[in-house]
């Protein structure tokens, strides 16, 4: 029972990071996919900028109930025309 009460609290913790992320304006922080592992919320995926890295882990961090955040969000950077 307390195993289903812990893996019930890590889905409401995607759901309220997910939620989180699409409310912040970003539209590449839409794209971010969220897990959760071990107590521990996972964000993967890319983004443009290491602002928005850090902004995705910031707003993970701030979600209710959540204590760790593993961000694993790649930065993709575009290429600059010569």
């Amino acid at each position: 029972m307390v195993s289903a009460i812990k893996k019930c609290d890590l889905d409401t913790s995607v759901t309220k990071v997910a939620t989180a992320l699409r409310q912040t304006g970003y539209a590449p922080l839409r794209n971010v996919d969220v897990t959760s592992h071990n107590n521990t919320v996972r964000l993967s995926g890319r983004v443009p900028s290491y602002y928005l890295k850090q902004l995705a882990q910031e707003t993970a961090l701030r979600a209710s109930g959540v204590i760790r955040v593993r961000n694993d969000l790649e930065v993709i950077c575009s290429a600059s025309p010569a």
